[in-house]
């Protein structure tokens, strides 16, 4: 029997969320998405989701997910890809398409606003440095709220 890999990833969505055919980040690389979309005005969901994931222990090329709509792929396997971020960080990202070796439970979430809130009791959060974010996130994500059971 060829051995699971487990690991925890999360993605800004509604809070009612799966991960089929969608992307979802380390903690750095939420945060790091965040900063971005919010540079750019760009609209996004309003919950930052945990799931838990069970995989084949080997990954494939990251693919980004449009609308949930897949991108052409010879191999179905979950995707990752590491970025370099500000202070020698990595940010995960991972791609789950449908027909790949994969489970997740979803764990619950928080509103991102809640996050915001967190972040400007003491500075605006535009001027809060990432990874003091994704302390913050971290701490926040530690009981989500499981949306899919109220």
């Amino acid at each position: 029997m060829t051995s699971r890999l487990q690991h925890t990833v999360y993605r800004v969505d509604s809070g009612r969320g799966s991960l089929v055919n969608r992307n979802a980040a380390d903690l750095t690389g939420v945060v790091y998405f965040l900063d971005r979309t919010d540079r750019h005005q760009m609209k996004v969901g309003d919950h930052i989701s945990v799931f838990t994931v069970s995989q084949a222990p080997e990954f494939g090329e990251y693919q980004h997910f449009r609308r949930g709509i897949p991108q052409p792929s010879d191999i179905p396997m979950v995707g990752r890809k590491v970025e370099a971020t500000i202070n020698d960080q990595e940010a995960i990202y991972y791609s789950f398409p449908q027909d790949a070796d994969w489970e997740a439970k979803y764990n619950g979430s928080i509103p991102l606003q809640e996050f915001y809130d967190t972040l400007n009791e003491h500075n605006p959060h535009s001027e809060t440095p990432l990874d003091k974010q994704v302390e913050v996130l971290e701490d926040l994500l530690e009981n989500p709220i499981n949306h899919q059971l109220q």
